[in-house]
């Protein structure tokens, strides 16, 4: 099996959504075309049905940012860079993640419908491993360290089922 349920094949067929969404964030565009590759997979899991979904919520996540530039400001979310340039894509979905504790109704504030299927991957992760660890009692920084750690092993993964920087 493989690890995300977006393919080579639909990655080439949608990818300009991809190249789109990464020339919103700071820093480099192939890195950021990679992070964004390894989230599209992620979004499988958050609800994306399917690889032209996934995409699409990737197209949007840069844009929704900016529409709701308030809303992370009032969350204390640091989502923009010295630039103004809406900081790394998987930093971004890290820092809102830790934010709401993977809380979907409180990331799809910040999102929106559109791209919170981006997002709510990584958000289910965090919050599966953070229940997980509480319900046997660990304490709320050791449940936080769960939920990010399984965050970062999925960000990991998806990344390198997706593409390395040669494919970019």
């Amino acid at each position: 099996g493989r690890a995300g349920s977006v393919d080579m094949r639909e990655l080439a067929q949608y990818g300009s959504r991809i190249a789109a969404g990464a020339a919103i964030f700071g820093g480099d565009k192939a890195s950021n075309m990679v992070k964004l590759g390894g989230i599209t997979q992620l979004a499988t899991a958050g609800g994306a049905s399917s690889a032209a979904e996934a995409t699409e919520s990737i197209a949007h996540l840069g844009a929704d940012v900016y529409k709701h530039k308030q809303a992370f400001a009032n969350a204390g979310i640091q989502a923009f860079d010295k630039d103004g340039k809406v900081v790394d894509p998987e930093e971004l979905i890290k820092r809102s993640v830790l934010a709401t504790k993977g809380n979907r109704g409180k990331l799809q504030e910040l999102f929106g419908l559109q791209s919170i299927k981006a997002v709510a991957g990584a958000g289910n992760t965090f919050q599966d491993a953070y229940i997980k660890a509480k319900d046997g009692g660990a304490k709320e920084k050791d449940a936080i360290s769960a939920g990010t750690k399984a965050m970062n092993d999925a960000f990991d993964t998806f990344k390198k089922a997706a593409l390395t920087d040669e494919q970019v």
